[in-house]
């Protein structure tokens, strides 16, 4: 990888210090499974249709979350109703946009990556800090604009500890491996968030994460991304430390 070869090693060393034999291996094919360009280009296709249902119904689509909702909670013979729709149309539409929602790549998001979780999701799940092991529950970020102490209790809920340690130097103990939480405050609202994030620390010491409903990489806006404790490489989001992920982590079972 280039972001572990420059010229005057710091990089390198740096990687060698967070190597971690119980962290995932860095695999974007296994995550990347489908293509956020034809996405589009299908939603625009159905952008009539699925307008018409989202107006009458007051919902969003947006986003793939909202499609994968819409598309779960009303059936087609609904949708031809509220939409007046051709009805092989709404067939047609439904089975290209689940090609797409039924991926890996929009039904994790970064807190499943993070916790190396690619199976066991709905389409356009988006898993939240203390819905891990509840069995159907709703994943799409009900955390956002809730307290702080609520994300906090999430992640104690799931199971997980906060690292001690420093993540650039300190290992963490064997049979664990490290995820970094950074968190956009709501400035406005003290105590509240806006959004939350979380980057992995690979097996190799390198750093990778996951956009929501995106690509998995090892950058951000274009810029190689090494250390996420480093302040205003996230913009608005301010690292809060790192929680310990078993490497043997039971996968997410909605079943």
């Amino acid at each position: 990888m280039k972001i572990n070869r420059d010229q005057s090693g710091a990089l390198s060393a740096l990687f060698q210090a967070r190597a971690n034999p119980w962290a995932p291996k860095y695999e974007q094919a296994l995550w990347n499974d489908c293509s956020e360009t034809a996405y589009e280009m299908t939603i625009k296709r159905y952008a009539s249709v699925l307008g018409t249902a989202a107006s009458v119904l007051g919902t969003q689509i947006n986003r793939p979350a909202h499609v994968a909702t819409l598309l779960r909670l009303y059936n087609d013979d609904l949708l031809n109703m509220i939409t007046r729709a051709d009805p092989a149309d709404i067939k047609l539409m439904r089975g290209s946009l689940m090609h797409f929602l039924d991926t890996t790549c929009m039904s994790t998001n970064c807190y499943a990556y993070g916790l190396d979780i690619r199976r066991g999701f709905r389409p356009g799940d988006l898993l939240t800090p203390g819905y891990r092991s509840q069995v159907g529950a709703e994943c799409s970020h009900p955390l956002i604009g809730k307290n702080i102490s609520t994300l906090f209790d999430g992640l104690a809920k799931d199971g997980f500890e906060f690292f001690k340690g420093h993540p650039n130097s300190d290992r963490p103990l064997e049979g664990f491996y490290l995820t970094a939480l950074l968190i956009h405050h709501d400035d406005a609202r003290p105590g509240k968030i806006k959004d939350f994030h979380f980057v992995r620390y690979d097996r190799d010491g390198g750093c990778s994460h996951k956009l929501g409903h995106s690509y998995v990489s090892r950058s951000y806006i274009g810029k190689d991304m090494t250390d996420p404790m480093k302040p205003g490489f996230f913009g608005d989001y301010k690292y809060e430390g790192c929680i310990l992920v078993p490497s043997v982590l039971p996968q997410h079972n909605l079943s």
